[in-house]
């Protein structure tokens, strides 16, 4: 999609899209996040089919009745009190729009949870060509056919999310039926209930640089910081959907066994090793990826890249890092985890943002998130320690710090497209043989990775 936007839109409107966008993200995987997470935990725990369908359908309805009690009054009140950030378009009717595009789509995701703990990796992915083609249909023609702009673009994800969430509802409820089971919904609140005072805080934290750029009316740079974010997440994304199609399962079906501990970790080291060679691959062709989505106004992008890259980094461990807060049901840490990561991104950005501007607001950021893995793994640690060594984090920090470091000065002292292609393949494979060398990755292990995106089988054993 950032083809058609960055060409459709200007900076300022891209930037103000991608805010919204993020927006919605943060509500779904927060406020749903208990939902589906609950859903993943806890199918674990059922066993016969009558169990089975009383809680997909207490799920999907619980989805609906989170977005009535939770969702929209926490949207309106956002909306009347946006405008001390800049944002009066925010009115109470569009957070209503903004209320049914975020549970459709969370509806969706519940969809594509149901086909993850159920390892149908043929219609998962079926599933999401066919999203992805919608999206890009509906979005064409609204923004290259009909010339809408950023209006356009935000009507285009609504239909997407509203068709793809109303056809997931209808047709996980015409297999389970529609009889909502109290025991299950007890034990949907029990375990998703912490999650809903986390919405604010997962909000600060991800987007505070975002708000203090509008606030402080640096609305171009918020373009520029929109695309480098786009290009620093889109490989660890790409990524981070298989990963998350198979860990939580994975980790959930084998954390009982007397070596669960063990192979638990041993995944979560060679899914760390994977993110920190995308992140390494990202940041070095960062100018290539600007000059082929975007023209020369966004060129300082570039360099924002690997700020953001790290800090997607952190955040994608962080998410893998609280599976012992999820086996041991405990999720009532989350809000006190993401509470003080929240308190620390208003710090830095208040601090940080107005003397040093995008750049400033970038590391912001990534410190934040770096605050926030801390606290999540530590907590995460003590319900459920999973077995690791931390030599092999060492080595991969060290050797990735040393070839990122090296390869950007090579890069902006000859710049040139070419090199930093060069410099991206060059850094990539010294990493990979660095880590087989030591053995902190079997080179087994590093052709799984590379030729399954971290798709599940070759991982368990």
């Amino acid at each position: 999609m950032l083809p058609i936007y960055t060409h459709a839109l200007t900076s300022a409107d891209y930037g103000l899209l991608d805010t919204v966008l993020r927006f919605v993200a943060m509500c779904m995987s927060v406020v749903f996040m208990g939902i589906r997470q609950a859903y993943q935990r806890l199918y674990f725990d059922k066993r016969t089919a009558s169990q089975d369908n009383a809680l997909t359908a207490t799920v999907i309805l619980a989805n609906f009745g989170v977005t009535i009690a939770v969702l929209l009054p926490i949207l309106i009140l956002a909306s009347l009190t946006s405008r001390h950030f800049g944002i009066s378009q925010f009115t109470v009717l569009r957070s209503v729009a903004l209320a049914v595009w975020i549970t459709f789509e969370a509806t969706y995701l519940v969809g594509l949870s149901y086909l993850q703990v159920r390892l149908r990796s043929r219609e998962f992915v079926i599933a999401q060509s066919g999203r992805l083609l919608l999206v890009i249909c509906v979005n064409f023609t609204l923004l290259r056919v009909l010339h809408l702009g950023l209006q356009g673009a935000i009507l285009g994800n609504i239909l997407a999310s509203v068709a793809s969430g109303l056809f997931t509802a209808v047709v996980l409820l015409r297999s389970a039926g529609i009889k909502v089971s109290t025991a299950v919904l007890k034990e949907l609140l029990s375990f998703g209930l912490p999650y809903i005072p986390t919405v604010v805080f997962f909000y600060i934290i991800g987007n505070a640089d975002r708000l203090m750029l509008i606030h402080i009316g640096d609305v171009t740079s918020l373009g520029l910081l929109a695309l480098a974010g786009k290009i620093g997440e889109l490989a660890l994304m790409v990524c981070a959907g298989p990963v998350d199609n198979v860990w939580a399962p994975h980790a959930l079906s084998v954390f009982r066994n007397e070596d669960g501990a063990n192979k638990i970790g041993a995944l979560y080291t060679k899914f760390v090793a994977m993110f920190v060679l995308l992140v390494l691959g990202v940041s070095l062709a960062a100018p290539i990826g600007v000059a082929l989505l975007a023209h020369g106004e966004y060129e300082f992008a570039a360099r924002l890249v690997p700020i953001v890259a790290v800090g997607w980094l952190f955040n994608v461990l962080t998410t893998l890092s609280d599976i012992g807060i999820i086996i041991s049901k405990r999720t009532w840490m989350k809000p006190l985890g993401s509470g003080i990561a929240s308190i620390v991104a208003i710090s830095l950005q208040y601090v940080i943002t107005p003397r040093f501007g995008v750049v400033g607001a970038t590391v912001s950021t990534v410190l934040t998130y770096i605050t926030f893995f801390l606290i999540i793994r530590g907590i995460s640690q003590r319900f459920f320690p999973v077995a690791t060594r931390p030599r092999d984090f060492l080595v991969i920090a060290v050797s990735a710090s040393l070839l990122l470091f090296v390869g950007l000065n090579v890069i902006y002292a000859y710049r040139s497209l070419w090199v930093s292609l060069a410099a991206s393949v060059f850094a990539v494979s010294i990493y990979g043989a660095v880590l087989i060398g030591t053995g902190t990755v079997a080179s087994s292990d590093l052709k799984s990775i590379v030729a399954n995106l971290g798709i599940p089988k070759r991982f368990f054993s």
